[in-house]
């Protein structure tokens, strides 16, 4: 973590990176209800006496991903602002369902987007704290995965943010929050 020293009015800064490069092998994953039973009722062995075939070879995913965590936080007026970024960037995100397949990276498909970010605002004073943040996720296509040549649908989803505010007021016995979520009602 970062913690460059800045003037006292300026406030606090902090930033932080990870970097993964995460590689699993003979890890267990889900396969699917339909790959698995695919691959285990067409596997020969499927019905022999030692039970073995496609169902014991599973194995899991692996993943490259960049996250970044920042944040900054200064007194102003009779209390303290805070905000906070977070942006993770996946570089891959394949996925082998058994050791005879081949690896397909599903890194930008629906359900496994390449980037996600968080952002949020929060002023504070006294027994109060007024937040706002969105969310956000890059848009993500499936289609040549999901789809033959000769398909007429596409899997596809554009990016997608929410906005959410909150109000907050807290006292030794009792905490009351009243909020919004996805205030644009984006869907």
């Amino acid at each position: 973590v970062l913690r460059p020293t800045l003037p006292d009015s300026w406030g606090e800064l902090a930033i932080a990176a990870d970097y993964y490069d995460i590689v699993i092998e003979n890890g267990v994953a889900q396969v699917g209800a339909n790959n698995l039973n695919n691959l285990c009722y067409d596997d020969p062995g499927f019905r022999s006496a030692t039970g073995a075939g496609y169902c014991t070879y599973i194995t899991r995913d692996s993943a490259r991903r960049l996250f970044v965590s920042n944040s900054y936080t200064r007194k102003l007026g009779p209390g303290r602002f805070r905000a906070n970024l977070e942006i993770q960037t996946f570089k891959s995100q394949p996925l082998q369902l058994i050791p005879t397949s081949p690896s397909t990276d599903f890194n930008g498909t629906v359900n496994a987007p390449k980037t996600a970010a968080d952002l949020e605002l929060t002023y504070t004073w006294d027994k109060w704290r007024i937040r706002a943040s969105t969310e956000y996720l890059s848009s993500t296509d499936s289609t040549d995965i999901r789809n033959s040549a000769n398909s007429q649908f596409r899997y596809y989803t554009e990016s997608y943010s929410q906005y959410h505010a909150s109000l907050q007021y807290t006292n030794e016995k009792w905490e009351a929050t009243v909020g919004l979520r996805n205030l644009t009602d984006e869907e």
